[in-house]
């Protein structure tokens, strides 16, 4: 996870209040919410 900082903050588009929802405060939240929406979407294809 060199991508995110320690204090890093991430609000989804369900984010409501920090801490809550779609709106993570950590690093590990972050981290788990990354993977978790990179491991659903499936095979994704984009046509450029």
């Amino acid at each position: 996870m060199p991508l995110f900082t320690e204090d890093v903050e991430v609000i989804g588009t369900n984010g409501v209040r920090p801490g809550e929802a779609e709106w993570y405060t950590n690093r590990e939240a972050a981290k788990k919410w990354l993977e978790g929406d990179w491991e659903g979407w499936g095979d994704l294809r984009l046509a450029l």
